[in-house]
């Protein structure tokens, strides 16, 4: 079955409405699976979709993809934990500020190191695909789990290739070694911070140019992320195509000099002067929370507690498990100290600037409530809908959610796109049969198959969002592969 077949038929054989778990997953029964040495199918130590009584049967496309992901299996690099236990000796200083999390993790990357794990897969309500287990074994635990984790084998590259040069700008981008003698100096003498922990994924990229310099292989999986997926799907379902050609959506072939989004956001409130001594990367690097927060709906007061609590903010929580800032207390970002208060008010004006300067956000975001409207008014207990593949998107509301009104209309446009992302990511799956990881909307490959792979993400763009089917948001624009941007990537 494709794309459209699937659409069709959706409710008759991608759900089956009698599949239970005979119990409801309170979110922690079933996060513990652990990594197996052999490949697993989907739903064997947890239901295919998270805390839902239904799952994608066989012959769907759905399944296929969880499928193909759960035969993936990845390989602890004993480079990289070997490099992380020289710098790391028992004792050692910077060891011991490590947090419980992280000295669990790499003593059980230790114990598979070289070694090749699989892991079950599943989906969350809104079909996002997760390959999860524990605190390790997935690219999705942690950036140290993520570090570690490479190809089953080792493959060869040449640095003359246009994928070695592919991975240089990919290095370049993320600030790290891009030659082999810079990638030597930065692990002979590492960097701690504050907590005792190195950049681990900068580190693993350093480790890969130094395989590659001395024995032309490496089994190394390079990332690719989207250019702020959200804003990409917003632009594409509104027809901005001025937002769309900015985070590389869309081909900029109008000549137009086009900054991409965080710094264009980062340039409009001169955050470089006012924060960072004109510092272009930290601003931007500031930016980047406001563009993605606010895109998903987020408001000034939970924008400016993120903020706060990565500054180590002081506060406590409520009986909700939310921040209450200490409104006596001070926070340092960049050159600039903040009440709570007066950060918040940055951040708002922050945030009013990107509204002004695309008004979609606001346009989609009451789309989208309104939708919600629809269906709470139709049955309160569900808020579902079909995404352009047909896959089901149903989140369950409990009685007890419906009468403390837990579940609110604030959260339709995030869950919305996210759908989007999440059908992506399975055309990609369906669509690519060579060594792949993912996490949310960012993809992992072999360097000699990243610009294949990328590629392949672009058709998937042009797939999705160039036929939406039923999906609740469809200005009827139409897509080709030929109008895609990179999408992901630098």
């Amino acid at each position: 079955m494709r794309i459209n077949e699937l659409s069709a038929i959706a409710y008759n054989r991608f759900i089956n409405p009698d599949y239970s778990t005979g119990y409801e997953d309170d979110g922690r029964i079933f996060n513990k699976a652990l990594p197996s040495d052999t490949p697993v199918d989907p739903g064997t130590s947890r239901p295919m979709i998270s805390r839902s009584p239904y799952v994608p049967l066989e012959e769907s496309d759905a399944y296929t993809a969880l499928h193909k992901l759960s035969r993936q299996g990845y390989r602890v690099s004993e480079r990289f934990v070997e490099y992380l236990s020289a710098c790391f000796p028992r004792g050692d200083e910077n060891r011991k500020n490590w947090q419980d999390a992280i000295e669990r993790t790499f003593l059980a990357l230790w114990r598979k190191k070289s070694k090749v794990s699989y892991l079950d897969t599943f989906y969350d309500w809104r079909g996002r695909t997760y390959h999860m287990s524990g605190e390790w074994g997935s690219l999705q635990n942690s950036r140290l789990s993520r570090a570690a984790l490479c190809s089953p084998e080792t493959y060869k590259v040449d640095k003359n290739s246009k994928h070695y040069e592919y991975m240089i700008k990919c290095f370049k981008h993320e600030g790290w070694p891009t030659t082999y003698e810079e990638a030597k100096s930065y692990l002979g003498t590492p960097s701690f911070d504050g907590d005792g922990a190195l950049d681990w994924m900068g580190v693993r990229a350093a480790l890969a140019l130094v395989e590659i310099e001395e024995t032309g292989e490496t089994d190394y999986l390079l990332e690719q992320d989207a250019t702020c997926s959200g804003f990409q799907h917003m632009a594409l379902l509104m027809g901005d195509m001025k937002l769309a050609r900015m985070v590389n959506a869309l081909l900029n072939n109008t000549g137009e000099e086009l900054e991409e989004l965080y710094m264009y956001v980062a340039n409009k409130c001169n955050i470089a002067e006012r924060l960072f001594n004109g510092c272009p990367r930290k601003a931007r690097n500031f930016a980047k929370k406001i563009v993605m927060l606010t895109g998903y709906g987020s408001g000034a007061t939970g924008l400016a507690c993120s903020y706060w609590t990565d500054a180590g903010g002081s506060g406590e929580t409520d009986d909700e498990g939310r921040l209450v800032p200490d409104m006596d207390a001070t926070i340092h970002i960049g050159t600039k100290k903040f009440e709570f208060v007066e950060l918040k008010v940055f951040v708002k004006t922050c945030q009013d600037v990107l509204i002004h300067e695309f008004p979609l956000i606001d346009t989609l975001k009451k789309i989208c409530i309104s939708f919600f409207g629809r269906c709470m008014n139709k049955d309160s207990s569900v808020f579902e809908w079909e995404a352009p593949d047909g896959f089901i998107a149903r989140r369950i509301i409990t009685q007890k959610e419906q009468d403390e009104e837990t579940v609110g209309a604030a959260g339709a446009m995030p869950n919305i796109i996210h759908s989007l992302d999440a059908a992506i990511i399975r055309h990609t799956l369906l669509n690519w049969n060579g060594c792949i990881g993912v996490v949310h909307d960012a993809i992992f490959s072999r360097i000699v198959d990243a610009l294949e792979v990328r590629e392949v993400v672009r058709e998937s763009y042009a797939a999705i969002h160039g036929n939406l089917n039923n999906f609740p948001i469809n200005q009827k624009n139409t897509y080709t592969i030929n109008d895609m941007g990179r999408c992901i990537g630098v």
